[in-house]
């Protein structure tokens, strides 16, 4: 008695694909999207502090209102901007510090005047002693939160994966602007 033919195994091979789909879905494809939009979204916050500290470099540190105009011009053109628009539009604060250094060469410094938060400006007090005298610097920290683009529950509370992440830049320049008349 002759037995028929087994069939043969040539199907078992999509019936993994499946699951193996789902698993290189949730391990691999949606955190590396993650990780990209984060990098993105890391240039992009570096380019607003670039735009504001460049801003602020050719301002008068004593004139709050030019400053404060300075500073909402710099962050109104990165807001405008696609990178700021794919990131979600975040929220940026500007701490902008003006630094004056009376011995370059010996490295002593001294902070004189005081800060500037953007949004909310508080106003800069004057400066002491004569500007002629000090070599200036301006330091802005920009801050800003991020939200995930691929949002992934089933991992506990990681910033960056599935909450908010917080990024902080700080870049410091001479001060172009003195305000000597």
């Amino acid at each position: 008695m002759k037995y028929p033919k087994r069939r043969g195994h040539k199907g078992s091979s999509i019936a993994e694909f499946g699951p193996a789909l789902i698993l290189i879905l949730i391990v691999f494809l949606f955190p590396m999207i993650d990780l990209i939009y984060l990098g993105i979204a890391y240039a992009s916050g570096w380019y607003c502090n670039h735009l504001v500290i460049r801003e602020v470099a050719c301002h008068n540190p004593c004139d709050n209102a030019a400053m404060g105009l300075a500073i909402n011009t710099a962050t109104n053109a990165w807001g405008a901007s696609g990178l700021s628009n794919f990131i979600g539009n975040p929220n940026v604060t500007n701490v902008v510090t003006f630094i004056q250094v009376s011995k370059p060469v010996a490295g002593g410094s001294e902070t004189i005047g005081g800060t500037i938060t953007y949004p909310s400006a508080v106003p800069l007090p004057t400066q002491t002693g004569t500007t002629a005298t000090y070599t200036g610097y301006c330091t802005v920290t920009t801050t800003m939160s991020i939200k995930p683009f691929v949002s992934l529950p089933w991992i506990g509370d990681v910033p960056g994966i599935n909450a908010p992440i917080s990024f902080t830049f700080g870049d410091r320049r001479p001060q172009e602007e003195k305000g000597i008349t």
